[in-house]
């Protein structure tokens, strides 16, 4: 990735509340359900810690890289509930009820994802739709795009001049 420039999102109270709001719905309540294994697990408060700092990073022209922080993070999360839920599952003790609970909520979204695609795919596969397969965002690679400069490299770039040959 070519990058034009690097920044810090302003560290206002509105983006600390944001930032607070978003760990709290995306860690807080899972962490909740397996606190007594991560209270002193460093690798997640590392990638915690540098979640919230790189946070507040940009580079480019958006925040692509503050909203892949989140990655390493979510990634860890997701094997310690795993691996709390194969040890210890038991479908009659009140948390993993809850736990169920909250994966049911949170998979609404990505099914009704999933069920989009199957529909929108099905009708242009079956024919009942004169459309072709293509995402919502820009029609061409020729049609002016002003991310475009925050992926392409430069030719007398460091990493074109030494690290690409």
């Amino acid at each position: 990735m070519s990058v034009n420039r690097v920044g810090i999102i302003p560290i206002t109270t509105q983006n600390i509340s944001l930032l607070i709001f978003y760990l709290i719905i995306e860690y807080g309540i899972f962490m909740i359900f397996i606190y007594k294994k991560i209270k002193n697990d460093c690798l997640f408060w590392v990638l915690m810690i540098t979640m919230i700092i790189c946070s507040f990073v940009t580079m480019g022209i958006g925040s692509d890289f503050a909203w892949r922080t989140c990655i390493p993070a979510t990634f860890y999360l997701m094997l310690l509930i795993m691996r709390e839920v194969s040890v210890a599952f038991d479908i009659k003790r009140l948390k993993y009820i809850l736990l169920t609970a909250v994966f049911l909520i949170g998979s609404i979204t990505p099914n009704l994802e999933i069920f989009r695609t199957i529909k929108k795919t099905s009708v242009i596969t079956l024919k009942h739709q004169n459309e072709t397969f293509r995402s919502d965002g820009l029609q061409s690679v020729f049609i002016d795009n002003i991310c475009y400069t925050n992926f392409v490299g430069k030719e007398d770039a460091f990493f074109n001049k030494y690290l690409r040959k």
